[in-house]
């Protein structure tokens, strides 16, 4: 694989959600036309059921070099291995592409409606770079709330950026070893897949830069601080002057369409009119690009053990925000 430019962009999924991956493939070249885009696979593909052609390439995970690779599958449910391969994936694409000088990570259910110039701006003078899951307080009795991201992390890993240099290097370094065996759904004992131990970035590394510029990463979490509009040019705009980078569509149903997310109950599409339309045409992008077909595919590394372990999560889930809603009940 040999980079079309020094600016790398990747994403990581299984199977199941490559037509999401490839419509932020599309959608990233669009307005940064001078990136690569590769697709880490958790998975393993045969190219005859491919309900479309993948024209973005496809690193496996099996290929980037993981220690006792089936004993570490063997220990993760889906969303726990997606996410313990990143700092592995970031490796792998450093050492392999020395021209590369920085690499941007984005989950596959993001869609880009901008360029990177800002972002670019910062990796300039900064060797990381993450963003806040949420810039403001939250008053309201609704979920997210402020003890949801103690539990799952200030920053949102769905993105981050980092440049070749001795701290990135170092935090990559240090996050594959501890999501070896640590990128675990645990609440109780301190644990949210990767994500939660990157709180620590900013202690433990210099040049890192919070990007809390509210057009990039908007999501869910973050909706009771941003609203969005279009300018004279038909651009979406965020909060009306800053603009929209890219959208996180995390949690939402591609089959059932009904919630903004199946994580919150804060907004709906009947009160938050102005993130309808980017749902719609999200809708249409991703089903276009085979997602019927590509959400039938099982992940070839996931045991039942890890089904079992992952329906055991949700019912837990479940029962945590069951008893937030009677104990908000009996305190009003």
């Amino acid at each position: 694989m040999k980079p079309q430019s020094n600016k790398l962009a990747f994403t990581i999924c299984s199977a199941n959600y490559l037509a999401q991956a490839i419509a932020l493939g599309d959608s990233l070249l669009q307005h940064n036309p001078t990136y690569t885009f590769i697709i880490g696979l958790v998975d393993e593909l045969d190219d005859k059921i491919l309900p479309v052609q993948i024209t973005y390439p496809l690193i496996p995970i099996k290929d980037i070099n993981i220690p006792d690779f089936n004993g570490f599958c063997a220990q993760y449910n889906i969303t726990e291995l997606n996410t313990a391969v990143k700092p592995f994936y970031f490796s792998y694409l450093f050492e392999k592409n020395e021209a590369v000088q920085s690499i941007v990570y984005l989950d596959p259910d993001i869609f880009v409606y901008h360029s990177f110039e800002l972002l670019e701006n910062h990796l300039a003078s900064n060797q990381i770079v993450l963003t806040p899951h949420i810039t403001k307080p939250i008053n309201d009795d609704k979920y997210p709330t402020e003890t949801d991201f103690l539990n799952a992390g200030i920053y949102n890993l769905g993105f981050i950026a980092l440049k070749r240099g001795t701290e990135s290097f170092g935090l990559i370094n240090w996050w594959k070893n501890r999501l070896y065996r640590l990128c675990k759904i645990d609440f109780e004992n301190g644990l949210f897949v990767d994500q939660l131990w990157l709180n620590f970035a900013t202690l433990f590394y210099k040049e890192v830069f919070v990007l809390a510029n509210p057009g990039y990463n908007m999501a869910y979490w973050n909706l009771q601080e941003r609203s969005l509009s279009k300018n004279e040019a038909g651009a979406y705009m965020v909060n009306g002057k800053h603009p929209l980078v890219f959208y996180h569509f995390s949690g939402y149903d591609l089959h059932k369409q009904y919630a903004v997310s199946k994580y919150q109950n804060r907004f709906s599409f009947s009160d938050r009119k102005d993130i309808t339309p980017l749902f719609d045409k999200y809708h249409q992008d991703v089903i276009a690009r085979g997602f019927d077909a590509f959400a039938a595919i099982p992940c070839k590394y996931i045991t039942n053990n890890g089904k079992k372990k992952t329906s055991a999560i949700k019912k837990l889930v479940h029962q945590i925000k069951n008893w937030k809603h009677s104990l908000l009940q009996s305190n009003k």
